[in-house]
């Protein structure tokens, strides 16, 4: 598994995946949707007789952090969420919305101190290529 849950991390150049101008991930561009990019690790793995070795989100957790926040975002501008916490209700709907799979979200403890403000996400469903 990559350093961090994405199809889009270390496996485009482990298959020498064409770059192009169609999907950024910091300064990295990619032709491929996260849909299209899972297909073609699962396939470059079959090839090499490597299947059942590696695994992934199967959306970046970077495009899938964003989209979510902006939807709470908006969700906290029109009243449907409380300004002075987060609903982690409505964060883990709008997660599993994103992802497509159930998530467990848990606030960070440190020192006996939940961190309100970190949120956990946990995900039994990873992709198995």
């Amino acid at each position: 598994m990559p350093c961090h849950p994405t199809p889009f991390d270390g496996f485009p150049f482990v298959f020498a995946l064409d770059t192009d101008t169609w999907f950024t991930i910091g300064e990295l561009r990619f032709r491929y949707t996260d849909t299209e990019m899972v297909e073609k690790i699962k396939n470059g793995l079959e090839e090499m007789g490597k299947s059942g070795r590696l695994s992934s989100f199967p959306r970046s957790i970077d495009t899938m952090s964003i989209f979510v926040a902006v939807e709470y975002a908006v969700k906290w501008i029109n009243g449907e969420v409380a300004k002075e916490s987060v609903d982690m209700n409505v964060l883990q709907e709008l997660i599993e919305q994103e992802l497509g799979l159930p998530v467990t979200l848990t606030l960070r403890e440190e020192n006996s101190e939940i961190l309100d403000n970190f949120v956990l996400i946990n995900v039994d469903e990873l992709l198995i290529f």
